[in-house]
């Protein structure tokens, strides 16, 4: 894919991903598939420069969020201390999904970053499962207890 076609791919991809910004409610398999559509580009620098900016990363909305982390773990582009700071933020953000993604993202990128790894341990201890919770199984439709098991199951892979 040439310059020109990847440029108005991602005018495209932003296009849909500011639409995103503006709806309530989003199917998973919407922000999968942005977020797959973006990583598909294969442009680190052309996606770090539309994507990793306060615009997005502090937007309201977490479905934006998530397609980001989404596109930088499908990337599979680990080493990048921009993504890797953009991701490290996203695992203080409000929603547990988009906590739950970036954890999933550090899981992918096998880190070894104590730091981040010590707020992975932080957010399995503090995050409390009501008794529905615990007996709930893999995958939920609860952000709280997918972003549990995923600090869990990260934690087990990076000892």
């Amino acid at each position: 894919m040439n310059f020109n076609e990847k440029n108005k791919k991602l005018k495209t991809y932003i296009t849909l991903l500011d639409d995103i910004g503006q709806k309530d409610f989003l199917m998973p398999i919407e922000e999968i598939r942005l977020g797959n559509q973006f990583a598909e580009l294969k442009d680190p620098e052309l996606l770090k420069s539309a994507l990793l900016v306060d615009k997005y990363l502090d937007h309201k909305n977490f479905h934006v969020k998530r397609v980001i982390a989404i596109a930088f773990r499908s990337l599979e582009i680990f080493d990048d201390a921009k993504i890797n700071q953009a991701m490290g933020r996203f695992l203080s953000d409000s929603a547990h999904w988009v906590v739950h993604d970036a954890i999933w993202y550090f899981k992918n990128a096998k880190t070894t970053d104590k730091q981040i790894i010590e707020t992975i341990k932080d957010l399995s201890v503090k995050t409390p499962l009501t008794d529905e919770q615990l007996a709930e199984t893999p995958p939920s439709s609860d952000p709280t207890v997918n972003m549990k098991w995923m600090a869990d199951k990260t934690l087990g892979i990076l000892k």
